[in-house]
């Protein structure tokens, strides 16, 4: 399949009524980045701050800067003198399935070319930090079963081996959610992504005064059912996704997961590995005309997102697998 970098206004529902909206004492994060807006006068300039962004969503203020609008959405940077610099925002909006419509700021260049997506959050460290748990859930929900069959299920903060439940907490390591979590039976695991499925390792603990989990050894090797949720990865089509999340998986694995999302409109695939893969799934069924595909606006949006670190990693700017240090 030939896929083409879209714009994101491509990928948006219309983003607001006649009237803009006043973006005054808002908060925006891309979980690597965070943008506070304090004052805005509706017409002509926006006073903002770039935020250090810290894992428990507190921050320090570091740039103050100003905006200029330009159009209803769109805003564009100025310098001191009022010029407008090379950079630009766009106010959008999608529709969620998982939490409904979604506003988001693109940040671009002049060009259309987009440096990066921020949501809008409640600016308190508590919601922050809520976001950083989901997107630890999303790399692990699933179902799996390991090589005897044996079913396991990660639903968010449920675990269940084979019909028996748990309730499983992530464990930061240096305020980091990353990969290790503790269950309600007094053990810890550890996983990682495979090209498959997920490794599950139990969890060991780091003689420190931090005392975080590690990887000790391998406990089990599932392998996803491509089956059970339409697909390995539900949160393509139901959320924004955050570059962050995206990081965790090798150039291979996003790949499926980009063209998951046109498989599960029925895209007929033109690479045979892309179209075996897909046969192998119930779900699957190729339409005899790709003209009839439709991708919702927030699918678009993902793909466009997904397509972008993609192309990071081609370029060597990320590395496959990789989650960014300090987060």
């Amino acid at each position: 399949m030939k896929t083409t970098l879209i714009t994101i206004a491509a990928a948006i529902l219309m983003a607001s009524a006649a009237k803009a909206q006043n973006l005054t004492n808002t908060s925006w994060t891309s979980l690597h980045n965070e943008l506070y807006i304090e004052s805005d006068d509706g017409k002509n300039y926006i006073k903002g701050f770039d935020v250090d962004c810290y894992t428990d969503g507190g921050g320090l203020r570091v740039a103050e800067f100003k905006m200029k609008r330009v159009s209803q959405n769109v805003f564009a940077e100025v310098d001191d003198d009022g010029e407008v610099g090379t950079l630009r925002y766009k106010l959008l909006t999608v529709d969620c399935p998982k939490t409904g419509k979604s506003e988001y700021l693109s940040h671009e260049t002049l060009d259309g070319k987009v440096l990066e997506i921020l949501v809008k959050y409640d600016g308190e460290g508590e919601g922050f930090e809520q976001m950083r748990i989901q997107e630890f859930f999303d790399a692990l929900n699933g179902t799996y079963t390991d090589k005897d069959g044996k079913k396991y299920v990660f639903n968010n903060n449920e675990f269940t081996i084979d019909g028996k439940k748990m309730t499983i907490t992530p464990e930061p390591i240096y305020g980091s959610y990353d990969k290790c979590f503790s269950t309600d039976d007094g053990n810890a695991y550890c996983f990682a992504i495979s090209e498959t499925g997920i490794n599950l390792y139990t969890g060991a603990l780091d003689d420190c005064n931090d005392c975080y989990y590690y990887p000790d050894k391998l406990w089990v090797q599932l392998r996803a059912d491509l089956d059970a949720n339409q697909g390995r990865w539900q949160f393509t089509n139901q959320k924004i996704i955050m570059e962050r999340h995206l990081y965790r998986y090798s150039k291979s694995l996003l790949r499926l997961m980009r063209n998951e999302i046109y498989a599960r409109h029925g895209y007929k695939f033109a690479s045979a590995d892309l179209a075996a893969y897909f046969a192998k799934t119930s779900w699957y069924s190729p339409v005899s005309d790709n003209s009839k595909v439709k991708l919702s606006a927030l699918e678009q949006l993902n793909v466009s997102i997904i397509k972008r670190v993609e192309d990071a990693m081609n370029q060597k700017e990320i590395d496959e697998g990789e989650i960014e240090k300090g987060l």
